[in-house]
């Protein structure tokens, strides 16, 4: 099709009429090479490929990161992960930011006056921070939440309920908002697993529509008679019952690819009903349209070749990265397929020429409207790839793609053309000039990390002295202060001085933030130093870094909120909380070098109900014990003598007063604010200190500390969780 054949002309090839409708729809975990637009031999996608037929397909898209959050938050911003630095894969703590430079669609949309709807159907995104870039700008935003239990969120994550709240939406806005033009962003979950039974929930009418065939693949259709009938939790238990070894295997991963193809098939056609409700609303046919996903799934069988797991997201095969996306423009009917390298971080500059969006702040990705004009044509030479996993990085070329797998793993080479399977694993046949290329390209797309220190004036001038100690990644340089800050080869940084008008701003720099570190901190103009100093836009004493209590002679005080006895010889730990009225209390432990081979051991509790479960959440690296009421909490724990352990307590969350904390007796140092964060690092430390600098939330005086970093990959520490919460991560793939 040619552009001109669009709806009303524009003023040129690439810019749309403004107040043009936009309709942007991402499709969770869903792979490309399952539509069969894409060249599926079966038929999940009939509502997809009508749509793709009149509209752009572009064959070799990529997304950005291989875990939801991330990625959607880059199909919004036009952003690499490592430049809005939102790497969580669920950010559930109250955790993630806006960043220095990012800006949404919703938030560009919003300065051309458009009406923004967000319809999002992750079940946990409703415990998710108002300050993310996905849902800042937005006029109506709809999540699963309200009066469903979070247990049942995920059987809510249909095609069906998406439709019926965003239908909803476009009601309201045709009611009070139809002057102005429309953008509506609409997540459909499906497909995806269902908690119940931890396969895909495929719904009734689709449920067996591809079972047969893929019985037959795998030489078992004679099993289809016995699965049919069952409903997909039901189905996993029969296997277990009924099968096992290779035959058991060869079953569930048949069966699931079945129901995975099958939930395509139910939100292709819910997503026919939301098309069907635009032209209803005359806006379907006026409107640029754009579908993409945030990743893939893996479906393969790890006999060969795949070192990965089946039924998850991880790793940076094709089946995670190769995403798709169809771009259809205002009146087009003429269908055009595009085989040039394209991400999903090109879809934001793309909306952003053809709308005439505000350009500021910048975006990494590169408008793909001159492979509108020149199908032919290539606007990238190389698209990068990210995983939750730690440090894995990819690079795809027009020839091949190379996974980085960090330091502990061989590097994997495929071309990807020739074998998309990626099943020949090139990198011993690779030229040295080839190879060194593409290591360089990964090294080059690498962020830089820098955890940031800013120290704000106050009205009267004060005292700040700060040391910092690491253990695992020591820093490279130092910015804002002397490099004679870095002391003993970058292990150990000082600094005190006066903080008058001026702010103070410390950049320091390392190769990646997997390291242990040991804060002191002294500030001459507060008294509690732990409501001054903030980590992102929380005071530290509301975060869940560790606090480092220092016995010091003297008269401990009368009414503790927290004590705490060690006794170094057996290794017991015995620790009181007094609350003050009805509180919710969490003590945490860890080990300051944790292994699998260290453990605590609940020797007494006492204050919590007889039917209390806390017992049960011992686990061999953390120990955690919570409960809610007004009576004390106080329990008994062995320990590893001799070794470590960090703590955290709190109360309603936050830390207690540390002029009300005794400890062997004693209390403890106030003039000064001692903490760590733990190795392995807790992810809900490091994704609070990414939700950067909110100037206008921290008064005057305090010591901020954020990262302005990403990568090095991240998962989801779940110390300290709901039950029912981790089960949830665990069986969407977020918790292993």
């Amino acid at each position: 099709m040619a552009l001109s054949s669009c709806g009303s002309s524009p003023r040129n090839p690439f810019e749309l009429p403004a107040g043009t409708p936009v309709v942007l729809i991402v499709i969770d975990t869903l792979r490309a090479d399952h539509l069969s637009c894409y060249g599926y031999e079966l038929e999940t996608s009939p509502v997809l490929d009508t749509f793709a037929a009149s509209s752009y397909l572009f064959e070799a898209n990529s997304t950005q990161y291989n875990a939801t959050f991330p990625s959607i938050t880059s199909i919004l911003t036009g952003q690499y992960p490592k430049t809005h630095g939102n790497y969580l894969p669920v950010p559930i703590e109250g955790a993630g930011g806006q960043g220095s430079v990012s800006a949404s669609l919703a938030d560009r949309f919003r300065r051309r006056d458009y009406y923004r709807i967000a319809i999002g159907s992750h079940p946990l995104w409703e415990l998710i921070d108002p300050d993310v870039p996905m849902f800042v700008g937005w006029d109506t935003v709809s999540l699963i939440g309200g009066d469903i239990p979070v247990k049942e969120r995920s059987l809510w994550s249909t095609a069906a309920y998406t439709n019926q709240r965003a239908f909803a939406a476009l009601d309201e806005y045709q009611h009070s908002a139809r002057d102005q033009p429309l953008f509506l962003w609409a997540h459909y979950f499906d497909p995806h697993t269902d908690l119940k039974g931890w396969v895909y929930n495929a719904p009734e009418s689709t449920r067996n529509m591809f079972l047969r065939e893929h019985l037959e693949a795998v030489g078992m259709a004679s099993y289809h008679d016995a699965l049919a009938p069952l409903e997909p939790a039901e189905r996993g238990r029969w296997l277990r019952q009924n099968l096992q070894g290779p035959e058991f295997n060869r079953l569930r991963l048949a069966n699931g690819r079945a129901l995975y193809d099958a939930e395509i098939r139910s939100c292709d056609a819910g997503i026919g009903r939301l098309f069907e409700r635009l032209r209803a609303m005359g806006v379907y046919d006026r409107a640029l349209i754009v579908i993409a996903a945030d990743h893939g799934e893996n479906l393969e069988d790890p006999r060969d070749g795949h070192d990965t797991q089946p039924f998850s997201h991880h790793d940076l095969y094709e089946a995670v990265t190769h995403t798709p996306l169809i771009i259809k423009l205002p009146g087009q009917t003429e269908g055009h397929r595009v085989g040039a390298l394209t991400q999903n971080v090109d879809i934001a500059p793309t909306i952003m020429e053809l709308l005439d969006l505000p350009v500021q702040p910048p975006v990494d990705g590169r408008s793909l409207v001159p492979l509108l004009l020149d199908v032919e044509g290539q606007v990238h030479e190389e698209v990068f790839i990210e995983a939750q996993e730690q440090g894995d990085q990819a690079v795809k070329t027009t020839e091949l793609k190379y996974i980085d797998r960090g330091e502990d793993a061989a590097p994997l080479v495929f071309d990807w053309i020739n074998d998309p399977g990626e099943h020949r694993n090139l990198i011993d046949e690779l030229e040295v000039e080839t190879r060194e290329a593409l290591e360089t390209a990964i090294k080059d797309y690498r962020p830089v990390h820098a955890m940031r220190i800013h120290v704000r004036p106050a009205e009267d001038p004060f005292e700040v002295s700060i040391e910092l100690r690491t253990n695992g990644c020591p820093f490279d340089a130092v910015a804002g202060v002397p490099e004679t800050c870095l002391e003993q080869g970058g292990e150990k940084f000082s600094w005190q001085g006066t903080v008058d008008r001026d702010p103070v701003d410390i950049l320091l720099f390392r190769a990646h933030q997997r390291s242990e570190d040991r804060w002191r901190i002294t500030h001459s103009g507060a008294q509690d130093l732990s409501q001054v100093v903030w980590l992102g836009k929380r005071p530290i004493a509301h975060t869940t870094v560790i606090p480092l209590w220092h016995p010091v002679p003297g008269d401990p005080p009368t009414n503790p909120q927290l004590e705490i006895e060690r006794t170094a010889p057996d290794g017991l730990f015995t620790f009181r909380m007094h609350p003050e009225g009805e509180q919710e209390l969490v003590a945490e432990l860890v080990y300051a070098d944790p292994s699998p081979e260290k453990d605590f051991k609940l020797v007494a509790v006492d204050g919590v109900p007889e039917d209390w479960g806390g017992m049960q959440s011992i686990e061999r690296l953390n120990g955690i014990l919570e409960t809610t009421g007004a009576q004390p909490l106080s329990a008994t724990l062995g320990t590893v003598a001799g070794e470590e352990v960090f703590t955290l307590f709190r109360f309603d969350g936050a830390w207690p007063d540390p002029r009300r904390v005794v400890v062997d007796g004693l209390p403890v140092a106030t003039g000064r604010l001692d903490f760590a964060f733990p190795k392995p690092l807790d992810g809900r430390i490091l994704a609070t200190a990414r939700t950067g600098y909110f100037p206008d939330r921290t008064p005057a005086g305090s010591l901020v500390i954020w990262t302005e970093s990403g990568g090095g990959g991240m998962a989801l520490d779940t110390s300290g969780m709901d039950e029912e919460l981790l089960r949830q991560l665990d069986a969407l793939g977020y918790a292993d």
